[in-house]
């Protein structure tokens, strides 16, 4: 069950209503997006989560070339949709004790199905960069 596009429909409307410029601008921007999405199949959770963070990347990007107040305050109204992420330590919590193997693409594929299956997010890096410690301390230990 996908509940933030929903979520997201509600907050526009409210940012319209309360005449809450940035939160309206940005939150179009995702909702074309994920409508454009909508006309073709439902849109899940991850579809939300993945136009969310396309637009913050972008608004990144545009903040290297020329600093921007406006997106940075968009980057900060995005970031509040999405879930905190787990770091290098944190996902090794979590995978220390699981069976991963020795191939490096396949424990990262488990490790990945494993964070997801628990609700929790971690970046891909982050993931590998656990998955190689454990690894490591495998041969090592």
């Amino acid at each position: 069950m996908n509940d933030l596009y929903p979520a997201l429909k509600l907050d526009l409307a409210a940012a319209i209503l309360a005449k809450h410029e940035n939160t309206k601008d940005i939150l179009r921007v995702v909702l074309g997006e994920l409508d454009t999405i909508h006309a073709k199949r439902d849109v899940t959770h991850d579809d939300c989560l993945k136009v969310i963070r396309k637009c913050i990347e972008a608004n990144n990007e545009v903040m290297k070339i020329r600093p921007s107040e406006k997106l940075l305050a968009e980057n900060e109204i995005l970031s509040a949709y999405l879930p905190n992420e787990l770091s290098v330590n944190e996902i090794f919590n979590h995978i220390k004790d699981i069976e991963l193997g020795n191939n490096m693409g396949k424990a990262i594929g488990i490790a990945v199905k494993y964070i997801r299956e628990k609700g929790l997010y971690a970046n891909g890096k982050d993931v590998r960069a656990a998955v190689e410690q454990k690894l490591q301390e495998n041969l090592c230990g």
